[in-house]
């Protein structure tokens, strides 16, 4: 590089520096002093693009605080809410509870001897009439028992008639008389035992039913006391259930209740109250009821669970209102009562309630507009709301 070259470079950088210095000051100036661009003799340079307070009418340049967004002095706008009106009506007061099948007459048979079992009368699932055979043991010691027991019995009514004879004639005293009495007595009495032992070797059903499942075959040698098998009487079902005990003045024999169960879906079943249980449980403070249903084809099961309803008669004017509409704070509820376009927060209490529908006892009057839809974007008590329709 030349010398002059190099003097020519090192005067552009030099201007340049004068001229950026130059644009500096007169941006710093205060408004009305001298111009500093001038003295340096340097037009003043373009602001840079998006610099604040070079665009007249701006925000940044109007000095006015711009308001939060919502409207007119900073206020939130109206939540858009929907909401329902109180009406009262007609409400079937019922009692629900669960409950458990039971058959109308149930037992298991059990042998009271041991021995060998000589025949199974039943087959599994029969349905039997009263006082058939369900089961033979091998009973001959007692058969001969019974035998020996008949032939002492017949000697001794025999010595007693000789003895009356006698006793007529004056041969014997009246004592030998009474000894001769009492033997017969004594005889007849072993044979009533020994017939009694006798037939604990034979089982039969008790009452008509269907029995269980048979676990037993001829050959087998069965304890005493074991279990033979289950004798259910279907024609009808026990139901039992519970309820708190404040429900027991107003639940009464002849009440009518609905029972459902999980393996007739959408079936009811009807049945009546034939017992309520003089005692209250202790532990769970609650009255045991016993109703009664029919059972048809025996399609109900002993065992099965069962979804009590009990009903306990009608209340009229009662305020009934979408579970929707009450927002649950801890162990209480309340609801949002629309009032001159502000969402009024009021406590409530609540009563029955019904798929969808809650009963609110205290808390609200008939003709109040109550929100439905939208409490979620109510922050605060009071707060403005705008309806924006009616729920049905």
């Amino acid at each position: 590089m030349s010398r002059s070259v190099w003097v020519s470079v090192v005067s552009v950088a030099i201007l340049g520096a004068a001229g950026f210095g130059a644009w500096h000051v007169f941006r710093d100036a205060p408004a009305g002093g001298g111009s500093p661009a001038a003295v340096a003799g340097a037009s003043p340079a373009p602001a840079p693009a998006g610099a604040s307070g070079s665009s007249p009418g701006s925000s940044a340049g109007s000095g006015k605080p711009s308001g939060p967004p919502g409207g007119p002095g900073g206020g939130m706008p109206p939540v858009p809410v929907e909401v329902i009106t109180v009406k009262a009506g007609a409400l079937d007061d019922e009692a629900l509870s669960v409950g458990t099948l039971r058959s109308n007459e149930s037992v298991v048979i059990r042998t009271e001897v041991a021995g060998r079992v000589l025949k199974v009368g039943f087959t599994d699932g029969q349905t039997v009439a009263s006082g058939a055979l369900l089961l033979k043991i091998d009973d001959s010691i007692a058969a001969a028992e019974v035998s020996q027991a008949k032939a002492e019995m017949g000697l001794a009514l025999e010595n007693l008639r000789r003895v009356q004879d006698l006793k007529e004639k004056n041969f014997v005293s009246a004592s030998a008389l009474d000894q001769a009495a009492a033997a017969h007595e004594v005889a007849k009495a072993k044979l009533e035992l020994a017939q009694a032992r006798l037939k604990r070797y034979t089982l039969t059903a008790p009452f008509a039913g269907t029995v269980g499942l048979r676990n037993l075959t001829a050959g087998d040698y069965i304890k005493e006391g074991a279990d033979v098998v289950a004798v259910e009487d279907l024609s009808s079902m026990r139901l039992d259930f519970r309820l708190p005990e404040k429900m027991n003045p107003v639940v009464r024999a002849g009440s009518t209740l609905r029972a459902n169960f999980e393996a007739y879906p959408g079936r009811d079943f009807m049945a009546t109250v034939i017992a309520v249980d003089p005692q209250i449980d202790p532990a769970g403070r609650s009255v045991l009821i016993r109703a009664r249903l029919a059972n048809p084809g025996s399609i109900l099961k002993p065992g099965m669970l069962a979804r009590v309803t009990l009903s306990l008669g009608q209340r009229s004017n009662v305020l009934m209102v979408p579970e929707e509409a009450v927002v649950p704070q801890g162990g209480d509820a309340f609801v949002y009562r629309v009032i001159e376009g502000k969402a009024v927060k009021t406590p409530v209490r609540l009563g029955l309630r019904r798929p969808g529908q809650v009963e609110i006892a205290s808390g609200v009057q008939v003709g109040d507009q109550i929100v439905v839809a939208g409490q979620i974007r109510i922050s605060r008590d009071q707060a403005p709301v705008r309806i924006m329709g009616s729920a049905s």
